[in-house]
């Protein structure tokens, strides 16, 4: 009877770990929100328009301080058209790199020998 006695009560404190032990993975496995990388949360807030980044600096100290990291700095984007046109290659390009919430400080332009380099010094570029 003993036997039976520690059998069960080994069975039961068994079924209790058990229970704690899937308890323990299934909190572990379900990540929190505030413990994102740092450069993903980066890669996810680039990609918001505009006023969504602005309300994203108010969630957190965290948010607060990749927003203005990425503000800060000096941001270099590229594209590639293979237009034969030139002015429509670089009005390609510019709306694909302009086109992002956070637009570069800068871009740097790489003419192909097959346009006139006094041709695309005549681009205008800027608002209309």
């Amino acid at each position: 009877m003993a036997e039976a006695e520690t059998s069960c009560s080994s069975s039961s404190s068994t079924s209790s770990s058990l229970s704690k032990l899937r308890m323990t993975k299934t909190h572990r496995t379900t990540p929190r929100f505030e413990e994102i990388n740092a450069d993903l949360l980066q890669n996810i807030l680039e990609r918001l328009p505009v006023p969504s980044f602005a309300s994203a600096t108010c969630v957190s100290k965290l948010w607060n301080r990749v927003c203005n990291r990425i503000l800060s700095r000096p941001k270099l984007a590229s594209a590639l058209s293979l237009n034969p046109s030139l002015h429509m290659a670089v009005e390609e390009v510019f709306d694909k790199v302009l086109s992002k919430p956070i637009r570069p400080h800068f871009a740097l332009a790489s003419i192909g020998s097959g346009f006139s380099l006094i041709d695309a010094f005549r681009l205008e570029f800027g608002s209309e």
